[in-house]
């Protein structure tokens, strides 16, 4: 078996490792950070099964919506700051921020690629309607649990 696109495979792939870095750095968020990565192994375990579309629009919203996400909590602001702090040589203050800096424009990649194969492969066909819809309720499904369990472990 050959994986459907290996550019979008590897971008998913190495947001995967930069959640699960970030977990390391952030010990007590690992969980998080664990089930955060964990969609990105399934775009790259759906791109593998050749159910490309699936694969191609989860890598446009799930990472699209977690940059939303960023922006309404204030973290992105950390991020660009910290990376832009080690592409200028001073010292980074947090290692977290700096991975999510790279997160972000992993992501950002990630939406790009994942556009530009969707575009290619799926719009046009008579699967784009159920492709988008199925993919939408993923990353809310998906979305919607890692945000209630979050906000159920915050000590009270």
């Amino acid at each position: 078996m050959t994986i459907a696109n290996k550019p979008v495979a590897a971008t998913a792939a190495l947001m995967m490792v930069l959640f699960l870095l970030v977990g390391w750095y952030e010990t007590h968020f690992f969980l998080l950070h664990f089930f955060e990565s964990l969609i990105y192994l399934v775009i790259i375990l759906l791109l593998f099964y050749l159910e490309d579309r699936f694969g191609y629009i989860l890598g446009l919203l799930v990472p699209a919506v977690w940059i939303v996400l960023n922006i309404a909590t204030g973290q992105v602001l950390f991020g660009l700051r910290d990376l832009a702090r080690a592409i200028t040589l001073q010292k980074v203050g947090n290692p977290v921020g700096l991975l999510s800096g790279f997160i972000l424009l992993a992501g950002i990649l990630l939406m790009v690629l994942c556009w530009r194969s969707l575009r290619r492969e799926i719009v046009g066909t008579p699967y784009l309607r159920s492709t988008v819809l199925v993919g939408v309720a993923i990353t809310a499904g998906y979305y919607g649990i890692l945000i209630f369990w979050f906000v159920r472990s915050i000590p009270r």
